[in-house]
């Protein structure tokens, strides 16, 4: 694929896990086909950041701060420029060959400091420590890097959403021209109202499922350990496939595209594969090209 990419001049830009933990992602739009209401992730995404904190004497706040933004830390969501300082006191004793910018070369020392902290991604980390050593008005300034994970608002894997009033899980699913064949593990789905949704491969996901609440989990490729599983939880599995769960994102992220091109007025065009690559059905019965 890569060689045939290539030989085309053609960028490529993969949208797995990102496109599967995002708000509007897959799991999204399999819900919305589904009709499901009072949707959340089924598996929250925690995001890696690092939090700076920084001593900074009274009166260089500004100074840091403006070193720190130009090298782009302090973004929050769609939020920029973020930061948050704190008053104190802070001691320390000079090197007898020092030079420093407060206090005298042998002599202890102390002086009012302010806290900043601002968030970071691990990719800028090395550009806001020399950011700092460049600015600071200390010849060795006090600093930490905290690691820190942040959830974003309905990110994750997957989706637990609700049906209301309660429908017949089978008669749902056989009724929908988009699901031409499915197979279930567990006890026989009746009516249903809570739904966990993992699009693609999500048969390890039983568990976790059960915990929250769901009744039934709709998935695909489920092993046949993970069916056991799920009928010992006395969880409802549903193999949908893995094409099937995942072709609404498909659908949704062209769309999005076509949306983005138009308000940024981009003369360019989005197109889908409209038949899967893998599978075609004939008669509900699944056959290899």
């Amino acid at each position: 694929m890569v060689k045939a990419a290539l030989a085309g001049d053609l960028a490529v830009f993969s949208a797995h896990t990102n496109w599967d933990s995002a708000t509007l992602g897959v799991a999204s739009a399999l819900a919305e086909l589904l009709e499901l209401s009072q949707s959340r992730p089924l598996a929250p995404a925690a995001r890696d950041f690092y939090k700076l904190v920084v001593f900074v004497p009274a009166g260089y706040e500004n100074r840091i701060r403006q070193a720190l933004f130009e090298v782009g830390v302090g973004k929050i969501g769609e939020y920029d420029r973020c930061w948050f300082a704190s008053s104190g006191e802070g001691g320390f004793r000079v090197p007898t060959e020092a030079s420093p910018f407060l206090g005298r070369p042998g002599m202890e020392a102390r002086t009012r400091e302010s806290r900043l902290e601002v968030i970071l991604p691990p990719a800028l980390a090395e550009a806001a420590v020399q950011a700092v050593r460049q600015r600071h008005p200390y010849q060795e300034p006090a600093f930490e890097l905290q690691p820190v994970k942040n959830y974003g608002p309905n990110q994750g894997s997957g989706l637990l959403g609700q049906w209301d009033p309660p429908r017949d899980l089978v008669a749902e699913l056989e009724g929908r021209l988009e699901f031409p064949a499915f197979k279930w593990a567990g006890r026989r789905p009746g009516l249903i109202s809570r739904v966990a949704l993992l699009p693609g491969s999500g048969g390890d996901f039983s568990r976790l499922a059960h915990q929250q609440g769901a009744q039934v989990l709709i998935t695909g490729d489920v092993a046949y350990h993970q069916a056991l599983e799920a009928a010992d939880l006395g969880l409802t599995l549903v193999d949908l496939g893995h094409y099937e769960t995942e072709w609404p994102g498909v659908i949704r992220l062209e769309r999005l595209l076509k949306q983005e091109f138009s308000h940024r007025d981009l003369k360019m065009e989005c197109l889908v594969l409209e038949q899967s690559p893998v599978w075609h059905y004939q008669l509900g019965a699944r056959e290899r090209l």
